[in-house]
C-alpha cells in the first residue's frame, strides 16, 4: 500500500530524531506502546492517531520502521493542518509534523552525506578529491535512501577505526558523517 511513499528531507529527518530518542538500544523498530507516547505528543485525537497507525504499519506487523515512521510524520503533519487522514496523503508531500517532546533537527539531512562547511575544529580540511573519495566509500555500502542501517555504519567505523593514526585522521570527516546518520 505504501510503497510508492517517499520522505522529504524534513520528514526523514523527524523520523530519525524520533528514533534517536525513543529508540535507544537501536532495534530499528517503535513498538505500538512507544510509538503511542511519541505520537501523543501531536496532540491529535486517539481516533485520528489511530487510523495514522493504520496507514503507517500497513503490514499490520504491530511496530514502525523508521518508514512507517516517516510515514507517520507525514500523516500527523496533514492532520494538524486538519486534513483527513487517508492514504492518498502518503504520496502528498505537506506541513512538517509537530511533536511535543521531539525536537525539531535545525538542518535535516536528505542524503546523510552532508558535509560542514568548515570542519571542527583540530581536523584537516576536506578537500574534493577526499569527498569524491569518501562519497565512493559511503555508497559502497549500499546506503537506503541516504542512510546505513546499523550494520553497515559499524562496519564503515570499524574500517575507519582500523586504518593507521595518519590515514585515520584524515578519514575523522567521514567518521563525523557516519556518527550523524
Amino acid at each position: 500500500m505504501s510503497s510508492g511513499f517517499t520522505p522529504t528531507s524534513a520528514e526523514l529527518a523527524l523520523a530519525n530524531q524520533i528514533f534517536a530518542q525513543a529508540d535507544p538500544k537501536k532495534i530499528g523498530i517503535l513498538t505500538g506502546d512507544v510509538a503511542v507516547k511519541v505520537f501523543g505528543g501531536a496532540k491529535l485525537a486517539p481516533t485520528i492517531l489511530g487510523d495514522i497507525w493504520n496507514l503507517a504499519d500497513d503490514d499490520n506487523n504491530g511496530f514502525l520502521t523508521k518508514k512507517g515512521v516517516a510515514i507517520a510524520v507525514r500523516l500527523i503533519g496533514w492532520a494538524q493542518k486538519g486534513e483527513k487522514v487517508s492514504q492518498s496523503l502518503l504520496n502528498k508531500p505537506g506541513p512538517l509534523a509537530t511533536i511535543q517532546g521531539v525536537q525539531v533537527p535545525l538542518a535535516p539531512q536528505g542524503t546523510g552525506i552532508s558535509i560542514p562547511k568548515s570542519p571542527p575544529p583540530g581536523l584537516p580540511i576536506l578537500t574534493p578529491q577526499d569527498k569524491a573519495k569518501f562519497s565512493k566509500l559511503f555508497q559502497g555500502y549500499g546506503p537506503v535512501n541516504g542512510l546505513l542501517n546499523g550494520d553497515k555504519a559499524r562496519d564503515v567505523t570499524t574500517l575507519i577505526l582500523s586504518l593507521p593514526r595518519a590515514l585515520h585522521l584524515n578519514c575523522r570527516p567521514l567518521h563525523h558523517l557516519v556518527s550523524s546518520l
